[in-house]
């Protein structure tokens, strides 16, 4: 092919001042769009229309960075794969909204181009051929296929809620849509314990370091291969730092001990915040679903503390106990994630529940067995339709 004759970029200056970037950032793009304009002459039209391609998705990153501006949460999400290898989105236990979020990620046609693997933690690794065969498209009977997401270490029920079984549901159906080299891993990453093995505590144990056993996932199937992964976990599980402010050992933090800038951590506002009407008053002028920097905004620079006094339960040896948790110096938002995806007010959220049919008997029989083995006393049933 011949070069490609470069006369004017007068049609993406301009849609880079439809961004309203802050001089800083506009300069760090202009100084990368006129590198390549220098290169222009000696490129191939498929390597410059490449780099162009990519300094545009960068640029979504820097939009509004300065001063805290939210951007556009799907474009802003995507962008992030350009710097990183994992984005871990933080995952709202049973609430429907972030899930239907992330469907609607998933099924941007730019997602399958950027992202290898999704990584979730509400499914048991033991069970990753059933899930795998799932994904592919291949018939698998429910019963079956249930295990993935029932026979984790999380013994409550949890992740028995709907909501789950239609993720992966959602995620298969996109997968028949896209190209063979296209299609979507997704990796269970809760430890592969087999329950039917499990009679003692002991038997559970090695089982139970939930957080490092997914960071040897992310590390083997995804950063040793040079893949990319968007993360599906609790906040808990991709934080940075404790409510406290120490330093967390969590899957992510695992990681970046040994991959230094692998990963992006965003979390998902639920109004789990003590600022929680003043972030919202000031999100909702912005697109929603919106995606914030926090590093040097006035986002990043709140206090990651919530409304109310932070508790601890401990549960175990047939007693479980709350105690409160002193806070001193709680950390600054830009100190335990690099964003904050909004999704509207609190009041949005709704809950993803299961009926009482949904378990059987013997289900419940051996939630009850394995809650009582792990921590010496009985599951209130409640808490499994709550």
């Amino acid at each position: 092919m011949d070069d490609l004759e470069l006369p004017t970029f007068d049609l993406l200056s301009a849609g880079v001042r439809g961004f309203e970037l802050s001089e800083r950032c506009a300069g760090v793009f202009h100084k990368a769009l006129g590198l390549v304009t220098e290169l222009g002459t000696m490129m191939h039209r498929r390597y410059l229309v490449s780099c162009l391609l990519k300094i545009t998705a960068v640029a979504w990153v820097f939009v509004g960075a300065a001063h805290g501006q939210p951007v556009d949460a799907i474009g802003g999400i995507l962008s992030a794969f350009e710097e990183h290898s994992i984005v871990a989105v933080g995952e709202g236990h049973r609430l429907e909204q972030d899930k239907t979020f992330l469907l609607s990620l998933i099924a941007r046609p730019g997602f399958a181009a950027k992202v290898d693997d999704i990584v979730v933690e509400f499914g048991n690794s033991l069970h990753q051929p059933t899930l795998d065969r799932y994904m592919a498209g291949r018939a698998v009977p429910l019963t079956e296929l249930r295990r993935v997401w029932a026979d984790t270490t999380v013994v409550n029920g949890l992740w028995h809620a709907p909501v789950y079984e239609r993720f992966f549901a959602a995620v298969r159906e996109r997968n028949q849509s896209l190209p063979k080299k296209q299609k979507i891993r997704v990796l269970a990453c809760d430890p592969p314990i087999d329950w039917a093995k499990v009679r003692t505590l002991n038997d559970a144990a090695p089982f139970l370091s939930r957080d490092s056993f997914c960071a040897a996932v992310l590390e083997r199937e995804v950063l040793a291969k040079g893949r990319t992964a968007l993360v599906v976990m609790g906040d808990f599980h991709i934080s940075r730092r404790h409510v406290t402010g120490r330093p967390l050992e969590n899957a992510i933090t695992f990681v970046e001990g040994k991959h230094p800038g692998s990963a992006f951590v965003v979390l998902t506002y639920f109004g789990q915040f003590r600022d929680s009407a003043m972030m919202e008053e000031r999100l909702a002028t912005g697109p929603i679903p919106s995606l914030s920097l926090l590093r040097g905004t006035w986002l990043g620079g709140l206090p990651n503390v919530g409304p109310k006094p932070p508790t601890r339960t401990r549960v175990g040896g047939g007693r479980s106990e709350t105690e409160q948790v002193v806070v001193t110096h709680p950390p600054q938002l830009e100190e335990v994630a690099d964003a904050l995806l909004y999704l509207g007010p609190k009041s949005i959220f709704t809950r993803s529940l299961p009926s009482a049919e949904r378990f059987s008997a013997n289900e419940l029989h051996e939630l009850q067995r394995r809650h009582q083995l792990l921590f010496g006393m009985a599951l209130d049933t409640q808490v499994l339709y709550k």
